[in-house]
């Protein structure tokens, strides 16, 4: 058995830092009207932004006329200015701003009066926020299914982060998940392993060309004429099926540039087996695959006079991922290893999703606390039903049954001072006095079995001293149940 796990700090803490490869279209209420004039504003359109809006359309002028098609108006969507002025009204739609769109219509007397002010709102039912507000009735939701979908999160700066949490969504077990982490919001992204694997270049000499030299990596060509090339032989440095990162500074003072190949031993200048790139000026950066077709030589080729030269640096790199295993309703994944990146990525493929679309009703990016004591064997589980009653005066009566709800009752005995103040900074981290919030978090019973994990609030923090330094902590945590 494992230790249980507290995961309650979720680095993702704005809207704002998720962004989706696909978004349910929201909707456009009617609107609210304020002012003198008799014309009517109808909003309409399927909303496609990431976050609500409210927007404001005011008449700014009727110089031209106060009926619809004279006068003009302005409008803003709440950004804290005028996003547009002087349009003019029409009784056909005109586009604002991500899918919404308003026309008038006329009504009897003036249409219109300077200052007449409508609002309205547009609404995202199912946009990323959902994934990030602890409410496990509300989703994200896609638009469609993309190959794959995609959620990006930007965390602002480099963090460590150690579990993925993606609770109430709808994956079939036939969906395939994936987490990345970047340092510069590139999906993939790579990381150096060990040293470069560049070392001797070797001049190909059959053809004719004026000096060829390699030091530290650096090549330098001044070529008389004809074809030429150089090479290194890097099979026996190279494993099958790894990937690679090959970095190429060239600069080039006369004649073509060269080309750049994977060949066999045996390949020069007659331009090897696979073309990787056509070399030119400036940073030239390749990610390739080692194959097992027996590449072993990596081949700069000229087929004319040329003047260039060029620093290379080749790489084997590890692909910063991991594939997350599908769990129904909820999966807590945590990483082989601690990752510290800025940008985080989660691909999901379900192309046979029967739903059409995908949904997530929490993501959690982030630690998780694990105590230095576990808690004692023996912890009990209640299930409560969480039902209505009528009863007649003879005892007989129908329930009305809701939902069912866990409670459970962990004791943690001999807890040393660090693991006290530990739990009072989770306390203190979840509790906000200015905004009167008391968010719940994720307890994991058994880090061993991760999705064996629960959405839970907590009451009370009991803290017993038993003796010396030493303190019994039992904790009640209530499960926090969706009613959809």
């Amino acid at each position: 058995m494992g230790s249980g796990r507290f995961l309650y700090s979720n680095l993702i803490t704005a809207e704002s830092m998720i962004s989706v490869s696909s978004l349910r279209n929201g909707l456009v209420t009617a609107a609210l009207k304020e002012g003198l004039g008799s014309a009517v504003l109808n909003p309409s359109g399927g909303f496609t932004g990431p976050v609500d809006l409210e927007y404001i359309v005011e008449i700014d002028s009727i110089a031209a006329g106060a009926e619809v098609g004279q006068a003009t108006f302005r409008w803003s969507d709440g950004g804290g200015t005028w996003d547009a002025t002087g349009v003019t009204t029409s009784a056909v739609n005109t586009l604002l701003n991500n899918g919404v769109y308003i026309n008038f219509t006329t009504g009897s007397g003036a249409d219109f009066v300077v200052g007449d002010r409508w609002y309205f709102k547009a609404i995202n039912l199912f946009n990323a926020g959902k994934m990030i507000d602890l409410d496990r009735d509300h989703r994200y939701r896609s638009a469609a299914l993309g190959a794959p979908n995609t959620v990006t999160v930007d965390l602002g700066s480099a963090q460590e982060v150690k579990a993925i949490v993606l609770q109430d969504h709808n994956f079939t077990s036939a969906a395939t998940l994936k987490i990345e982490g970047s340092a510069d919001n590139t999906f993939p992204y790579y990381e150096n392993v060990g040293s470069n694997k560049i070392t001797t270049w070797v001049n190909h000499d059959t053809f004719p060309y004026g000096t060829l030299t390699q030091a530290g990596g650096n090549i330098t060509s001044a070529i008389a004429g004809g074809a030429s090339a150089c090479y290194i032989d890097i099979g026996a440095g190279l494993v099958n099926g790894r990937t690679y990162r090959l970095v190429i500074n060239h600069t080039q003072s006369s004649g073509e540039a060269p080309s750049l190949y994977l060949g066999l031993a045996g390949d020069l200048a007659s331009g090897g087996d696979l073309t990787i790139a056509a070399v030119s000026p400036g940073a030239t950066t390749v990610v390739f695959t080692f194959s097992t077709a027996g590449y072993t030589r990596l081949i700069f080729a000229n087929t004319a006079a040329a003047n260039w030269a060029c620093t290379v640096t080749l790489y084997e790199v590890d692909e910063i991922s991991e594939v997350i295993t599908w769990n129904e309703e909820k999966i807590i994944h945590y990483l082989a290893a601690p990752l510290t990146y800025r940008y985080w990525r989660l691909s999901v493929t379900d192309a046979a999703n029967p739903d059409g679309f995908l949904e997530i009703g929490e993501l959690y990016i982030g630690s998780y606390l694990e105590l230095t004591r576990n808690y004692i064997e023996g912890f009990s589980e209640e299930t409560n039903f969480l039902m209505d009653s009528n009863r007649t005066p003879y005892g007989a009566g129908k329930d009305r049954f809701y939902n069912s709800q866990l409670t459970f009752n962990f004791s943690f005995g001999a807890m040393p001072p660090a693991d006290v103040t530990s739990m009072k900074a989770l306390i203190a981290a979840i509790a906000s006095r200015s905004s009167g919030t008391f968010k719940p978090f994720w307890f994991c019973k058994d880090s061993a079995t991760p999705n064996d994990s629960y959405l839970v609030k907590i009451a009370s923090l009991p803290v017993q001293h038993r003796t010396r330094d030493y303190y019994d902590m039992p904790l009640v945590l209530t499960e926090c149940v969706t009613s959809v």
